[in-house]
């Protein structure tokens, strides 16, 4: 059985189902949704990509990181629930933040989980994975 669980549209904090309020920012919880596949905080991944592009290029590395390891998780369950491919532009960008982090297990690691998934158009990503598994 699935528990669902609902975010406030405003923080992002999660909510008891049957809360009006939102204990963490106040707000009316009229907004809320329900989470499914393909969202993290009560948001699509898909509305994530400037928030992402912001912290990559502020240098916000870590922060970069952690959410993005979340919307590689969201893309994969949509993925999934909908037997779809996944979003290769997540794996692609969080493989850019280990090789600014000279972390490269960690690069590898990604890129060998995206090697794990369908999609198309993944030449480029799996060919990147091969030239860091031949160092």
């Amino acid at each position: 059985m699935t528990v669902s669980v609902r975010y406030c549209t405003s923080c992002g904090a999660e909510v008891l189902k049957e809360a009006n309020f939102c204990k963490a920012c106040g707000e009316s919880l009229k907004g809320t949704v329900v989470a499914e596949p393909g969202f993290y905080k009560g948001r699509h991944y898909t509305e994530y990509v400037d928030e992402v592009q912001h912290l990559i290029r502020e240098n916000k590395l870590e922060e970069a990181e952690k959410l993005l390891i979340e919307l590689v998780s969201a893309t994969e369950s949509e993925a999934h629930q909908n037997n779809w491919g996944v979003a290769p532009w997540y794996y692609e960008r969080l493989a850019v933040v280990y090789r600014k982090q000279k972390d490269t297990e960690s690069e590898i690691r990604i890129l060998e989980r995206f090697a794990n998934q369908k999609c198309a158009g993944r030449a480029r990503l799996l060919a990147r994975l091969e030239k860091l598994k031949s160092r």
